[in-house]
């Protein structure tokens, strides 16, 4: 969850700022409202809830808490001003497929974890 809210801030502020964000942000806003979503006496679940495969506790907190943090530190360091080119494409490839492998994964263990079938992990 944490990648992706400091995916949103590379290039933005610095690597000790991003530590001290990351505490933060896991201690006040993250635990609180997994404890509020995952737990059978949490506010939000016992309004009813649901999480699908941590669409809200790790999706939408990340994608909010994301775009905060760029608005409040601005555009990256040389944007418009130098050029910005991939760093390696076969890096850029490995990861994707690490992605799409971790995503296929996960997904097949929320499908199948409903019924006697075993997800890709289990």
């Amino acid at each position: 969850m944490l990648p992706l809210v400091i995916g949103a801030l590379v290039e933005r502020v610095r690597f000790s700022a991003i530590l001290a964000f990351a505490v933060l942000f896991l201690t006040f806003v993250y635990a609180p409202l997994a404890h509020m979503v995952w737990s059978s006496d949490g506010l939000l679940f016992g309004i009813g809830a649901i999480d699908f495969a941590g669409g809200t506790v790790v999706h939408i907190n990340a994608g909010i808490a994301g775009l905060v943090g760029m608005a409040m530190a601005g555009p990256r360091i040389g944007h418009l001003k130098e050029a910005m080119p991939p760093h390696s494409l076969a890096l850029v490839m490995i990861g994707a497929g690490l992605l799409w492998v971790g995503w296929i994964g996960s997904a097949s263990e929320t499908t199948c974890s409903g019924s006697d079938h075993r997800g890709a992990f289990g």
